[in-house]
């Protein structure tokens, strides 16, 4: 008996979804009907697909819903594609359902492959881009399922002859967007940190790489965007840092790159850090320099400091070191040395600064800094 959907139901069902109540009894009536789990039981195989055409179908809403509500679509491929194409067939090609309905579910079906042709759409797209992605990515709509369990079981059940499944249509699978300037940085980064960082125990999050000794030296390398980047150019630089506490264990597991200690911009050659994508370009020469960078001198500049000890033995002398043609010192650094339990170790230093300084603005920092580590000290 052909199956339709009258005015009346309709509105009854709008009625009843406009309550949360009656949406989630509905929900539960429907999913638990008795002919649908008996159905399930006799047709469908516990893995893989369905022999009848009747046992598919009911596979593959039921598919459908698990990939939205359970994976938000992020696994959508293929196989989803052809498994909406097969419900569309089967309203089409079997009598048993009428113009009204293959259009009411017909639209229903669609609206689930283009929510995941855009889950397709997204996976491809920068981090920055997904921002800015207004298109819906998945069918979360619990009555869109529920009306399409209850078609495709009476439809099984005004069949009780198993009805062969010979396989699935063929579908075309949507491209995949070409890559965006951003998205290219991207799969750049995710190149270079599976290729050279991984394997030596790096972390990645998000544009920066981490690696913690056991000695609490900590290594970090940072992927800075140009902040006027637009959609058809992204610039970028890589930034190296080395930061260290006063103990093993950091406060700061997840330290920035301009809280560093020592600071640097690795570069084989040219004077200008930054590295350019262009949209609609080439950027084959721009990536073999990017990569040659990282293997010939990021790494390497980072490699120059393999423990903490001799590390803030270095940071110590440069800042010693520090004061040629007249300059003052860096007390910012003297700061975070203090921090890091190695005040005293700089007192004389800071003491040499202060009688060169004396009377000057710089001279009274100094000063205070010295008062602190004493202050420190003391305690």
């Amino acid at each position: 008996m052909p199956m339709d959907i009258s005015k009346e139901q309709r509105k009854a069902l709008k009625r009843a979804y406009k309550e949360k109540s009656a949406e989630e009894d509905l929900h539960r009536r429907i999913r638990n009907l008795d002919d649908f789990r008996r159905l399930w039981k006799e047709l469908v195989p516990p893995t893989g697909q369905a022999d009848s055409l009747q046992g598919e179908l009911l596979r593959a809403v039921e598919n459908l819903w698990d990939e939205s509500f359970c994976n938000g679509n992020r696994n959508f491929g293929e196989r989803h594609l052809q498994q909406c194409e097969l419900l569309a067939q089967t309203l089409k090609q079997w009598p048993d359902f009428t113009e009204d309905a293959r259009d009411v579910y017909g639209r229903m079906i669609e609206r689930i492959a283009q929510a995941g042709r855009n889950s397709m759409e997204y996976e491809h797209l920068s981090a920055r881009e997904r921002r800015y992605y207004k298109k819906p990515t998945d069918c979360a709509d619990n009555y869109v399922y529920d009306l399409l369990i209850v078609a495709f079981t009476d439809f099984a059940l005004g069949h009780p002859d198993v009805i062969p499944f010979d396989g699935y249509p063929s579908v075309e699978v949507p491209l995949p967007p070409p890559l965006s300037p951003s998205a290219r940085m991207d799969q750049w980064m995710k190149t270079l940190f599976t290729t050279y960082c991984k394997p030596l125990g790096y972390k990645k999050e998000g544009v920066n790489f981490r690696l913690i000794l056991p000695d609490g030296l900590g290594k970090v390398i940072n992927f800075q965007r140009n902040t006027y980047n637009t959609a058809q150019t992204c610039s970028f630089i890589i930034n190296t840092g080395i930061y260290f506490e006063q103990g093993t264990e950091l406060s700061k597991p997840k330290f920035k790159e301009y809280e560093c200690q020592i600071r640097n911009r690795p570069r084989l050659s040219a004077p200008d850090p930054w590295w350019t994508i262009e949209e609609g370009k080439p950027s084959d020469a721009v990536w073999a320099e990017v990569d040659k960078t990282f293997s010939e001198a990021v790494l390497p500049w980072l490699n120059r400091f393999p423990s903490k000890a001799e590390t803030v033995k270095e940071v110590i002398s440069e800042f010693e070191r520090s004061n040629t043609r007249g300059r003052a010192r860096p007390l910012h650094i003297a700061k975070r040395l203090m921090d890091c339990g190695y005040g005293e170790i700089l007192l004389p230093i800071l003491e040499e600064e202060l009688a060169q300084w004396q009377g000057f603005s710089h001279g009274q920092d100094v000063s205070r800094l010295i008062e602190a580590i004493k202050s420190k000290s003391a305690k």
